[in-house]
């Protein structure tokens, strides 16, 4: 059997078995939360924003990788596309209740 990799959204290479599924919800969901802490930084914290995102997405990465292929391999794929479905959901509610835009003064 031949491995392949492809490069996840950190740039890191992962193998790859023949399903993207779940690649296309992670890569949605790290768009869609990329975008959303660009339109809330001020122009001079546009560095430390994105140094917190990398962060919090590896730790993340850790946390969620052995529970995600304990799932593939317990139950089935659909269960593990289910798991991440779920994820993004929490994650994105989670993230539009916490994150609000800093009020400007003039």
């Amino acid at each position: 059997m031949t491995l392949r990799y492809l490069a996840n959204s950190r740039g890191a290479a992962e193998p790859y078995h023949g399903r993207s599924d779940g690649w296309v919800l992670q890569a949605g969901g790290d768009t869609s939360m990329m975008v959303y802490l660009m339109s809330l930084q001020s122009p001079g914290s546009t560095g430390v924003i994105m140094m917190l995102y990398a962060e919090v997405e590896n730790i993340g990465g850790i946390a969620a990788n052995p529970a995600l292929g304990y799932v593939y391999a317990a139950f089935c794929p659909f269960s593990s596309l289910l798991l991440i479905s779920c994820v993004l959901i929490v994650t994105s509610g989670i993230s539009a209740i916490k994150l609000k835009t800093a009020p400007t003064s003039s």
